[in-house]
């Protein structure tokens, strides 16, 4: 009786040993960081009071695309910390017909994209740098036990590109 218990215990041992075996390992859940946001993305757009969230941490305002307008990068606190930084490009106001009063309107912005970073760390600040015409963006990133590291996000005009 024990023999065939204890064969039975082994062989169950065994195949499920071997079938666990078969399984392809679990691959860790991560999500790439952002290297580039285009200014190109014109499909969504938000009114200028969707973007003002009621919790905030940092603003940056500036003429990304060199249009003229002002434009929004946003890091939006969620639970009290970030994981991505919102880019709002303005749209251009309609021009009035001709001889007809100016039209009065709220501010319209493209959602261009968003900066994000590797699972596991936190945007906790973002700031902008002036280089000629172009406002790059700065993203203070912190690491979980180690030190807090700033990305730069060059301005061609047409988007932000991370600088490696």
């Amino acid at each position: 009786m024990h023999r065939v218990l204890r064969r039975t215990i082994v062989g169950t041992f065994t195949l499920l040993t071997f079938a666990a075996g078969c399984q392809p390992p679990a691959e860790p859940i991560t999500e790439e960081p952002t290297r580039r946001v285009a200014f190109s993305n014109v499909t969504q757009t938000v009114a200028e009071e969707d973007i003002a969230p009621a919790e905030q941490s940092d603003r940056v305002e500036a003429d990304f695309n060199l249009d003229g307008l002002m434009d929004v990068a946003l890091m939006r606190l969620k639970d009290g910390a970030a994981d991505e930084v919102e880019i709002y490009i303005r749209v251009p106001p309609e021009p009035s017909a001709a001889g007809a009063a100016p039209l009065v309107q709220g501010n319209r912005y493209y959602k261009a994209g968003v900066i994000r970073r590797e699972k596991g760390t936190k945007i906790v600040g973002v700031a902008s740098r002036t280089r000629g015409e172009y406002t790059d963006l700065v993203v203070l990133i912190s690491h979980k036990g180690s030190a807090n590291e700033m990305i730069h996000y060059l301005n061609d005009g047409s988007g932000f590109s991370e600088v490696l």
